[in-house]
């Protein structure tokens, strides 16, 4: 236990929205069920956490860590030799902070964290997200006490009794929000983005869509997140000159606002995105990322699509003619029952889930060392 008789809980995450907001999640949810814990963060300097946790109020710790993504030839080489020097001063702040739990999310620390944190015998769990778990997270399954899955096609990759299928935590901005009910409103609102990193192939296939859509025109409007490297204003022209009405702007970390005000969303299929579309009862068309890593989004969205709450359009069939076709048949005759289906498979209890189980870890393992002792 922490020294003050708190317990501590350590959660690391980052890099992306994807695996940071899911962490925050957790925070809320133990700040909610269990005041007294003292919640510290653990990332990197460049991540995306770096910007948003402090602002929140939370501590966050910086480790250093590479990623081994995406790296080819000499990089990739150094980035595995630096490994050991990330383990080894992830094992210096797991004994420095001494938490209680440890939960792992995802992001470039989370990995050596995990790992250091197993290793010194702390109550050690990750989160899985992903339909198709991720290759440290596989590794890291043999070590930890528990894996939390989003999508119950994950457990294959694990120990059966370490896994527990929990769903995809969500923020508490979001699951404060009304659930959608049926999609009747007048007109439909479209929310278009590309997660925190926007999406240029997503972005000109909606503005593609456009001139094929324009019957439509008095009965749809468009929410657009562009990414902050792309041609806001050219986006902005294209609807204007389409005569539709958007509201078109870069990244927000409220991202619950444009959920409130939307009907349906076109987006990639990140695992926290399924997630959050689910909960609200929101219908989706969904262009999963094509070069994730094992194709994780293509299998993400097919969880929602089988249970007929989104559909489908794989990038090399993606056209602004084909996004069209596809908005037509939802505003016009399928909504309402997407909707229900969306809501049925969304998961808004998954945060205060992962908390109850992990306090129940920390609360056997300090039993098992009282016992040791006597």
């Amino acid at each position: 236990m922490a020294e003050s008789g708190k317990m501590k809980v350590m959660i690391a995450c980052g890099g992306t929205g994807g695996h940071l907001f899911p962490g925050i999640a957790i925070a809320e949810a133990v700040r909610s069920s269990r005041p007294d814990t003292a919640i510290i963060f653990a990332g990197t300097e460049r991540g995306f956490e770096s910007g948003i946790i402090p602002k929140m109020g939370w501590p966050l710790i910086s480790v250093g860590s590479t990623s081994i993504k995406d790296r080819k030839g000499l990089g990739r080489i150094a980035a595995y030799a630096r490994i050991p020097f990330s383990i080894i001063s992830s094992l210096k702040v797991i004994r420095r902070e001494r938490p209680d739990m440890f939960i792992g999310v995802g992001g470039y620390a989370a990995g050596p964290l995990s790992l250091a944190s197993a290793l010194m015998k702390i109550p050690t769990a990750i989160v899985e997200p992903n339909a198709i778990a991720g290759f440290t997270n596989r590794i890291l399954g043999r070590f930890v006490d528990r894996v939390y899955t989003g999508f119950p096609e994950a457990s294959e990759f694990f120990p059966r009794n370490k896994v527990m299928l929990t769903g995809n935590p969500v923020r508490e901005e979001i699951l404060s929000l009304k659930q959608k009910s049926n999609g009747t409103r007048t007109p439909v609102t479209i929310f278009c983005f590309g997660g925190s990193q926007g999406a240029l192939a997503l972005n000109r296939a909606v503005v593609g869509s456009l001139p094929h859509l324009a019957a439509l025109k008095d009965r749809i409007r468009f929410i657009h997140q562009v990414g902050s490297n792309e041609d806001i204003d050219a986006v902005r022209r294209s609807y204007a000159e389409n005569g539709f009405e958007a509201d078109v702007f870069t990244f927000t970390d409220s991202i619950w606002e444009c959920y409130e005000k939307a009907d349906m969303v076109i987006s990639r299929a990140g695992a926290t995105t399924v997630a959050e579309v689910s909960v609200m009862g929101m219908p989706a068309i969904f262009v999963p990322y094509p070069y994730a890593a094992d194709d994780h989004q293509r299998a993400n969205a097919e969880s929602l699509v089988r249970r007929d709450g989104a559909v489908m359009i794989l990038q090399h069939e993606l056209s602004g003619e084909r996004l069209a076709v596809e908005i037509k048949k939802m505003t016009s005759e399928r909504l309402s029952a997407m909707c229900a289906a969306s809501a049925r498979a969304g998961k808004r209890d998954a945060a205060t889930r992962i908390v109850e189980d992990s306090f129940k870890l920390a609360a056997e393992t300090q039993r098992r060392r009282e016992t040791q002792k006597m």
